[in-house]
């Protein structure tokens, strides 16, 4: 009975939850490999795991710029896009030195990031 309903749990919460785009997330998942993964991973600081509902500049295992710690921005889905496509226009004062993704790859790094 246990086994049933923490599997129907589970299933209640993947079913009431924000729908993944696997194939954006798959594609992200490459762009992410060429264009992020030099700098970032998902599981070391700067942390990208999680980070869909983290307030930006807030993990104590990185020194964040000013402009990011002050900067009062919640990541979601389209900030995180946004910031991909032309991080200083978002967070102006970023330490991040990153030309920019196109909107196509940034939409599908930020599904990849938020499906982590």
């Amino acid at each position: 009975m246990r086994t049933f309903f923490c599997v129907s749990f589970g299933l209640l919460l993947t079913a009431c939850g924000p729908s993944i785009d696997s194939d954006a997330a798959k594609a992200g998942e490459l762009v992410f490999q060429r264009n992020c993964a030099a700098c970032h991973v998902t599981e070391i600081a700067p942390t990208l795991n999680g980070i869909i509902g983290r307030r930006a500049g807030s993990l104590d295992s990185f020194a964040y710029s000013d402009a990011m710690k002050q900067s009062g921005i919640v990541w979601d889905k389209e900030t995180v896009a946004a910031f991909l496509q032309d991080p200083n226009a978002v967070v102006e004062g970023t330490n991040m030195a990153f030309a920019g993704l196109n909107e196509e790859e940034a939409n599908n790094v930020a599904e990849y990031l938020r499906s982590q």
